[in-house]
């Protein structure tokens, strides 16, 4: 949907038409959203990689389905990662149905930084696989936190 058109120009004086087609649009749009919404659910039957642990009630995996892609959320503590410096390491993975058969992922999360100050990404991979890439140093039976969003679509 083009929200340009509701845009006020410099100087304009009549808002009230842009304002109450701006209204409409959103309706539209949300109205839309709620056509696609079709659920939301824990994802709790994961596997913990590679000499890794968790504590169940430190780890969070939430799935807002759609229609046309599902919206993974993730809070997940481990303890005991090992993973040398700029090599991709596995560390966690759900069931790949839990991916509703979609194929490409899109992750958004950012670097983030252990208690020991070293850098790392996280992200999840098209078979449901969590994978941890160290930047700046080894990670010698380090405690991390993985957090971000990954979207499963087609």
């Amino acid at each position: 949907m083009d929200f340009n058109k509701n845009k006020m120009v410099h100087g304009e004086s009549s808002w009230d038409t842009k304002y109450n087609d701006l209204i409409d649009d959103l309706n539209v749009t949300v109205s839309d959203l709620g056509k696609k919404y079709q659920g939301f659910e824990m994802i709790d039957n994961y596997s913990v990689l590679n000499g890794a642990s968790t504590d169940s009630g430190a780890t969070r995996i939430c799935k807002l389905k759609l229609a046309d892609a599902d919206i993974f959320l993730f809070n997940i503590f481990l303890k005991g990662v090992n993973a040398k410096q700029w090599q991709s390491v596995p560390v966690m993975s759900i069931p790949v149905s839990a991916l509703d058969g979609f194929s490409s992922i899109e992750n958004y999360t950012g670097d983030q930084v252990a208690d020991s100050g070293n850098a790392y990404s996280t992200t999840m991979t098209s078979n449901g696989t969590f994978t941890v890439f160290p930047r700046s140093a080894n990670l010698n039976n380090q405690a991390l936190y993985l957090i971000g969003t990954a979207v499963a679509h087609n």
